[in-house]
């Protein structure tokens, strides 16, 4: 539990430190280079993509008694951030030819859309929150591990594959598919068990 909140406060002072950084290296860096710059709104971007995660994963806990859709902003006001600063990253992408600012933001996407999708809707799982809560931590992880090898593989392992953004995509690819399965394994055990106590008390 601890170690959770030593990583999630870490995770939002890092995110907060790019709402400084980026806006420096676009506007006032006098060394600033095309590259430079994208590379500063690509951090950007998986910033606002970290923040809205780590607040859906904790949100949800705190609405686990959740019976009805929400609109509130606290739940909504993220994933839609997420998208519009992803649509903006993606037309800078075009403008500049860069393959990650085109493709990371889909991952972005993806994830506004089932957080949409969990506010939006009545929940009709008991454990409904949980599953929301380890998809929201999953994912910030997913953008923390994808901006160390953004920022770190270049300069520790110079060379083509550090620099392709197939690298950068791998996270969310491979570490999405462990989420899916993770979640659907879980969910089938928890049905299982729900049935055999429900068996069980009919027996009774």
């Amino acid at each position: 539990m601890k170690t959770g909140w030593v990583y999630t406060g870490a995770m939002v002072f890092v995110c907060l430190s790019a709402f400084v950084i980026t806006p420096w290296r676009v506007f006032f860096d006098p060394t600033k280079t095309i590259s430079s710059e994208n590379f500063s709104i690509f951090l950007f971007y998986i910033s606002i993509f970290t923040l809205s995660a780590i607040s859906y994963g904790l949100t949800s806990l705190k609405a686990k008694q959740r019976k009805n859709i929400s609109r509130s902003l606290i739940h909504i006001a993220p994933p839609i951030a997420t998208v519009l600063i992803g649509l903006i990253t993606q037309l800078i992408g075009l403008k500049s030819q860069d393959t990650l600012l085109v493709a990371f933001p889909f991952l972005g996407h993806f994830a506004a859309k089932s957080q949409f999708r969990y506010w939006l809707q009545t929940p009709k799982e008991k454990m409904h929150w949980w599953y929301a809560h380890m998809n929201g931590m999953f994912v910030a992880c997913i953008a923390t591990i994808t901006a160390f090898l953004v920022t770190a593989a270049p300069k520790i392992w110079p060379g083509p594959l550090a620099e392709s953004p197939l690298l950068w995509m791998a996270p969310g690819i491979i570490l999405g598919t462990v989420l899916n399965r993770w979640t659907a394994a879980f969910r089938s055990k928890h049905e299982k068990s729900a049935l055999y106590r429900t068996t069980e008390g009919s027996q009774s």
